[in-house]
């Protein structure tokens, strides 16, 4: 007996692997956000007259600046992290696509298509084995 997945959201879905890998960089992660939150609060106290449009252009400028660098630098930290196996499919997946959790839902569920293709076929009868 298959159940179909769209009908049963609420079923408790796989987890994805590499759990203490996820808690290592999610680690990472809080320290290089408050690591930005200490740079942002610098340029708070550096510029206490944001309201000139000079200095508002420039901390704009600068947090903007930040901001991009805060995104390569998690972008790297996950890049870092390489290579995680799937344990349904033994395929080798990015880790930023077994982290996020859309990615890693959709990604079980076109491993298990086949196969409930193949439980709900009539060819599964035809096969040497199930006669």
């Amino acid at each position: 007996m298959t159940i179909a997945l769209s009908d049963h959201e609420t079923l408790s879905f796989p987890t994805a692997p590499g759990a203490n890998a996820k808690q290592k960089f999610e680690q990472l992660k809080k320290e290089r956000l408050a690591a930005h939150q200490t740079l942002l609060d610098k340029l708070d106290k550096a510029y206490p007259n944001k309201d000139s449009k000079i200095f508002s252009r420039f901390d704009r400028d600068s947090r903007a600046i930040a901001e991009k660098d805060l995104q390569d630098t998690l972008e790297a930290d996950l890049g870092a992290l390489g290579e995680i196996t799937c344990p349904y499919c033994l395929e080798a997946l990015p880790a930023i696509e077994v982290f996020d959790h859309r990615k890693w839902r959709k990604h079980v569920k076109n491993d298990l298509d086949p196969y409930e293709r193949l439980q709900n076929s009539e060819a599964i009868h035809i096969l040497p084995f199930m006669r």
